[in-house]
């Protein structure tokens, strides 16, 4: 009898001790298996908080995480995801909410004809043009500057011998 209950006595012990090793390995399972979130809110420059919501939501793949719009009126989104979803994410607003790019462009409406003239306003691009154009001489009509940005079109008038033009 002093055998069976020595041995019922371990198999209590350690089906306890293998029950509470189980518990222990289970809660650190799960803690582990949660990701480590980052909540943080972004303020936008050029976006609205709807268009950064559109803009990132397919990017959130993360159960629990997500992009959550503020306030209609307010630039701002509040993203909650594991650390490199977030990066990628602020990658992509980096590149999207931006001032458009901006450049200056500058036209000169030149004459080409068959003259012995030379025009002083355009004597740095004659002989460029005497090599590609088979003209003999050439005359500065007018010239215009205009600005563009991204997804703009422009329109610059210019006037040439007494003709209004346009440029788009």
């Amino acid at each position: 009898m002093r055998l069976i209950r020595l041995s019922f006595a371990t198999l209590t012990l350690w089906a306890a001790s293998h029950a509470g090793a189980q518990q222990a390995t289970t809660e650190s399972q799960k803690s582990s298996a949660q990701p480590q979130f980052l909540v943080k809110t972004v303020s936008l420059h050029r976006l609205t908080s709807k268009e950064a919501v559109n803009l990132l939501q397919p990017y959130s793949q993360t159960p629990g995480g997500g992009v959550y719009e503020l306030s209609p009126g307010l630039r701002a989104v509040t993203i909650r995801e594991v650390p490199t979803i977030y990066n990628e994410m602020m990658t992509v607003l980096a590149r999207y909410d931006r001032e458009p790019a901006t450049v200056t462009l500058s036209f000169q409406l030149v004459s080409a004809e068959n003259t012995n003239t030379r025009d002083p306003a355009v004597a740095g691009l004659d002989s460029l043009l005497r090599g590609v154009l088979k003209f003999t001489g050439y005359r500065l009509l007018g010239t215009a500057v205009a600005n563009a940005s991204e997804n703009m079109s422009i329109s610059q008038k210019l006037s040439a011998d007494g003709e209004s033009l346009t440029l788009s």
